[in-house]
């Protein structure tokens, strides 16, 4: 059985590249093997019994006769036994391809019961059995796991592409008006302007769809510890800043400061921010109130801005990816990703999150998280 067996994947499973199926391959390499024993064992037996034979001539003739009918006799148990050996094992390679085969058939087994041998059994061949369904069950599920990623990527990646069509588009069509040869300075620079901001969303689809790509991949995964809160809101506030003083908005923190929680300070840093930003893009009072609160098992996280109320029938929708806001959809700003990596990074650390009412006709979201593991 010298050189190398290439295999094939086919219809019918996996072949040889001569059309012998591993069941066949498998029953010849069991049948060659369990054959070339049973010749090796039946060679040596026959040389025994002609060296018994031939001891035989030294006896004394009373006896002689009796060792005669006793050697006949053993051979003949010892034939019948081997050929009894030899069934029962083939019988359970022939059990164990079956196994195998209909597992790569994709079936878990053609037995009404689905197993071959009893798994309850301590044989060898009940345990043989047993381990090959584990394989097969931990290759299926990497099989499924992998489907899944493939089935959120290619979400992910149309979801992307049926986005960034509209400011592709808007940016083709400025464009086009700039090579107009009657166009004056003032819409000149009005087209550009519009190119800058179309070319900014585009950069805000960019760097949203890389963190959603990447939690929604398990390629990065949160790791939540027990931690205080306030540097993680101190260090939002702070990134959030700029763009609310260039807006005339100011950020206030009150509540609770001593707070602890079972938080990865990074991605919850993030969706902090997120809700920030938010506050600050759609907001239409001067004041954005960032609230910390602890409850028996949570810690809220609020941040409160007056401006047009989301209803009812929406506050579920709005943490859909890319699901930009009646009103929202109405300025330039924004992808409609900010609220959903935040529901996503919140929800991986057994946390989740909320709108309320704010004011007379504001928004309150709240982040809760997990005060122990």
């Amino acid at each position: 059985m010298g050189g190398t067996m290439r295999m094939y994947a086919g219809g019918n499973g996996l072949s040889d590249g001569r059309g012998k199926s591993v069941k066949s391959i498998q029953e010849d390499v069991g049948s060659e093997w369990i054959d070339g024993t049973i010749r090796r064992i039946l060679a040596a037996q026959v040389f025994i019994t002609v060296l018994f034979f031939l001891l035989l001539f030294l006896l004394p003739d009373g006896i002689r006769w009796w060792c005669v009918i006793y050697g006949i006799l053993e051979c003949i148990i010892v034939f019948r036994g081997f050929f009894w050996l030899s069934g029962c094992v083939n019988k359970s390679l022939r059990l164990a391809c079956d196994c195998a085969q209909s597992l790569i058939d994709g079936h878990w087994g053609e037995k009404p019961d689905g197993n071959y041998f009893n798994p309850h059994e301590d044989t060898l061949t009940g345990k043989l059995q047993t381990q090959i369904y584990k394989l097969y069950g931990i290759m299926k599920s990497h099989e499924e796991q992998e489907q899944e990623l493939k089935t959120k990527l290619s979400g992910l990646v149309a979801d992307l592409v049926h986005q960034m069509n509209t400011p592709l588009t808007n940016i083709r069509m400025y464009c086009d008006f700039l090579l107009m040869p009657d166009l004056d300075e003032e819409n000149r620079k009005l087209f550009l302007a519009n190119i800058s901001r179309q070319a900014e969303k585009l950069g805000w689809f960019g760097e949203g769809f890389e963190k959603a790509a990447r939690l929604e991949t398990d390629i990065i995964t949160v790791q939540p510890i027990k931690q205080p809160l306030l540097p993680v809101i101190l260090e939002a506030i702070s990134q959030a800043a700029p763009r609310a003083e260039q807006r005339g908005k100011e950020i206030l923190l009150e509540g609770d400061r001593d707070i602890h929680a079972h938080v990865d300070g990074k991605w919850t840093l993030e969706a902090v921010f997120n809700l920030l930003d938010n506050a600050v893009k759609y907001g239409e009072g001067r004041e954005i109130l960032l609230r910390m609160n602890t409850y028996d098992l949570y810690a809220c996280i609020e941040v409160c801005s007056e401006g047009s109320r989301i209803s009812e029938g929406e506050r579920n929708t709005v943490f859909q990816r890319f699901y930009r806001g009646k009103q929202a959809a109405m300025l330039q700003e924004g992808v409609g990703l900010g609220l959903y990596l935040t529901r996503k990074i919140i929800g991986d650390q057994g946390g989740y999150v909320s709108i309320g009412d704010y004011g007379k006709n504001g928004n309150c979201f709240r982040i809760y998280v997990r005060r122990e593991e």
